[in-house]
Order: structure tokens, then sequence, then C-alpha cells
């Protein structure tokens, strides 16, 4: 007989004779091991000292059973495979990237200031010039600028004039002006801050100073139903002294090439002798912006001239990322 089945039966054999003996004795408390003694349930002696009833030969069993059931479960514990596990600790990172700010010192305390992705340097050939350029008629044209420093990328004759019906003064608080796609945009004013895009341009308030800010929309797809129109979202400025003028495409032409030079030097006569935003006798500087929002070619220019004057002369060139 195996030596399994031999403990087993002397097991139960113990126990009946413990559970006899304790029928004719009555209630019977189990003795506790006392200090000192073996507390391991392994060996014969555990057994013995909590039931001295039974005979020997019982706590043999016992002690055989539990070095068994201690040696399945060990080797239950390493046919597991091992979990290995990470402590892991959560934590929010917010990255605030860095915004770019191209800073232009038109004076002193004077500070023209754009955020966004503006680049150091814009490859002069990807920059539409007033040139020959071929028109949709199939013609040659000639694009005259007289100006140049920076506004031949945007002035010219002949060139688009403003819509008069999405145009005028801003009277409200806050505003929004479209940017056509293929088209443009002259804002005039005092002080005032631009958002159009990812790009944010600060204009400040400077005494006997007069800003426009002239804005080139996204080039046309050729796709019907696709929007490439742009917002400009104004803030910081007096309503009532800002002014928007809209340069719209249309059928003919999808694609306004440049702003009528001859109608820009209007404006700038208008800031030069009389205008909301400097009297009766206008503002002697007058501060010029030029964005192209399809090249991000950026162009300043300062011009300080009295009431009458040749208003092509004149103009400074304080920054641009594209001329030099």
């Amino acid at each position: 007989m195996a030596k399994e089945n031999i403990l087993g039966k002397l097991t139960r054999r113990a126990f009946l004779v413990g559970l006899g003996a304790t029928a004719a004795l009555g209630k019977l408390e189990v003795p506790r091991a006392h200090a000192g003694e073996d507390e391991d349930p392994t060996t014969v002696s555990y057994w013995a000292s909590r039931y001295p009833y039974l005979p020997r030969e019982a706590h043999e069993a016992m002690a055989a059973a539990r070095v068994d059931r201690v040696k399945r479960a060990e080797a239950a514990v390493e046919e597991k495979p091992r979990e290995v596990v990470v402590e892991r600790k959560a934590s929010l990172v917010v990255e605030k990237p860095e915004v770019k700010v191209v800073s232009v010192m038109v004076a002193e305390g004077q500070e023209v200031r754009i955020k966004g992705d503006i680049p150091d340097q814009v490859d002069r050939s990807v920059v539409e010039v007033a040139k020959l350029v071929e028109v949709l008629t199939g013609n040659d044209k000639i694009f005259e600028n007289t100006i140049s420093k920076g506004t031949e990328a945007f002035l010219a004759e002949p060139g688009g004039l403003f819509d008069k019906d999405r145009s005028g003064i801003i009277n409200s608080p806050d505003a929004s002006i479209n940017l056509p796609e293929g088209g443009f945009v002259v804002i005039s004013g005092g002080q005032m801050d631009l958002e159009l895009r990812d790009k944010v341009v600060k204009l400040p308030y400077a005494e006997n100073n007069n800003y426009l800010f002239v804005s080139r929309g996204l080039y046309p797809d050729g796709k019907q139903g696709t929007d490439r129109n742009t917002t400009v979202s104004l803030s910081n400025y007096v309503a009532g002294h800002v002014e928007a003028s809209v340069y719209p495409p249309d059928k003919k032409r999808p694609n306004i090439a440049f702003v009528s030079q001859n109608q820009f030097l209007e404006k700038v006569e208008v800031s030069h002798s009389g205008d909301t935003n400097c009297g009766a006798e206008g503002c002697a500087q007058l501060t010029v912006v030029y964005y192209d929002t399809n090249t991000h070619a950026l162009s300043v220019l300062r011009q300080i001239q009295g009431r009458e004057g040749d208003r092509t002369q004149d103009w400074e060139e304080v920054y641009s990322n594209w001329r030099n």
C-alpha cells in the first residue's frame, strides 16, 4: 500500500479516536501552544503540542499532510508566470510652446509686435511683386510700382479698388473683417490689435502717428465650394476711429494682383492732412505694416511728412524679412 494511503487512513483513524474521546469527556478545549513550543506546522511536535490526546501516528500524518500541502503550493507559484508590477505615477505636463514674436522698433517708444510663426527670411523669388505678369486675357500686362522699399509686393498700377459697400468706419466696440480669398484689406487706425489665422499684429498708440495695415489674402484655389477667406478680428481700438477697406476679387479677376497704388496714396494723403485719428491737421507720421498670408512676407515702413508733399517720397523701410 502506498505511503499516501497509509497516512490518509492513519489521519482518519486518529481523528475518529479523538472524536470518540471528545464525546466521552464532553466539552473539550483544544490546548494552545505555549511560548517556546514549536510553531512549524510541518513538524510532528507542532501537532503533538496542540492535540496531545491523539496518538503519535496521527501527529505524523498531520505533519506529512502539511509538508505535502506546502510543496504543492510552492510548485504552483513556480509554474505561474511572474507578474511585473510597475508603479506608475500620473502627472500632467502642460507644455507651453514658445510663440515667436517679431518686434519692430518704429520710433522711440513705438514698438510694433507680430506674434506668430513669421519666418526670419522669406525667399524673394516666391513673393509676387509688381513686374511683367500674364493676366487672364492672355495678354501681357506691366504692373508698375513707383515707391518700392517693399511696397512692390502689395501696391501697383493698375491695381484693385476697394468695394464701397463692404468698406467704411467701424463704430462697434469689436469687429471682424473678411480678408477675401484672392483679395486684400487695408485698415487705418491710431491703435489696434489684429488677429488673422494664427498671427496677432499689435499696433500700439504713438503720439502724432497713424497706422495702415495692408494684407494680401490667400490665393484662390480655383475650386468651387472651398472657402479660403480669412477673418481679421480687431480689438484694442477706438470705435469710430478705424476705417476698413475691402478689396474683393470678381468673376473676371478671381485674384487681385495688387492694391491700386494711387488709391492707397489717397489714404496716405488723408492720414497726413486730416483724419479722425489726428484731427483736422492730420498726423506727421504714418506707419504701414504689409503682410502676405501666403508667403508670410512682412514689411514695415514709416513716412514723416507735412500736410502737403509727394506721398511717393520719404518712405523709410524699417523692417523686411524678404528684401534683405
